[in-house]
């Protein structure tokens, strides 16, 4: 009976390996939930907190339309944000604080909401 050897491409992964993987896929989906984060988020390299964002990819985190984000800037309503030049970015702590701010229970609470200078804006 001769050896068959695999070629390490098709190597299938033990079972082992399998469930040390999906116990970390939970931690990682916990973590994320418990500090707010967006699936995804915690494995991303650049988690600086003053890493600034483009308006696009902080409508991805929000959730939010860019259109959306504009009229809260135009209304002054929105997250803190900094204009260099003619370009607009947000600094990923000032829209955490955002969306943390935004936190509800109930409806009730949500119409005696926070404003923006219970915020600090």
């Amino acid at each position: 009976m001769a050896l068959k050897i695999i070629p390490k491409n098709r190597r299938t992964k033990s079972a082992r390996v399998k469930r040390v993987e999906r116990s970390l896929r939970a931690f990682v989906d916990h973590v994320e939930q418990r500090l707010e984060l967006r699936p995804g988020d915690l494995l991303k390299p650049e988690q600086d907190q003053n890493h600034l964002l483009k308006p696009s990819q902080a409508t991805d985190y929000l959730g939010v339309s860019a259109k959306t984000l504009a009229n809260w800037r135009y209304q002054g309503s929105g997250p803190k944000f900094r204009k260099i030049g003619s370009r607009v970015f947000y600094r990923r702590s000032d829209l955490m604080r955002f969306r943390k701010a935004r936190r509800y229970k109930n409806t009730s609470q949500y119409c005696s909401g926070p404003r923006n200078e219970e915020l600090g804006q």
